[in-house]
């Protein structure tokens, strides 16, 4: 009884340390149509503050899916995220400050 207590929590284990392919392919497809779209905003001529908000739109959320899978942030515990997140966070808030005031 105590073995197969043991091959469980060594299967869940191995089920939580390991991720499939699939995941990593879905993401890395989001990340090529993510760019699409980006090449889109400089191929349809945007100017002013559209174009900006739209490079940075896309640039945001690659960042973040690069972040959360790539660099496992999305497996991670929260207070690590946390440490990882808040800064940058604090950085943009900074800079958008640092823009719009001059």
């Amino acid at each position: 009884m105590e073995n197969t207590n043991n091959i469980e929590k060594t299967d869940k284990k191995e089920e939580a340390s390991t991720h499939k392919i699939g995941i990593y392919l879905w993401i890395w497809t989001l990340l090529f149509v993510l760019s699409f779209f980006s090449y889109m905003v400089d191929w349809y001529q945007f100017q002013g503050m559209l174009r900006w908000s739209l490079i940075l739109f896309f640039m945001f959320l690659k960042a973040g899916l690069i972040m959360a899978f790539f660099m496992h942030l999305f497996w991670e515990r929260y207070a690590l995220v946390n440490v990882l997140l808040w800064p940058m966070t604090a950085d943009g808030y900074s800079l958008l400050h640092f823009f719009n005031g001059s």
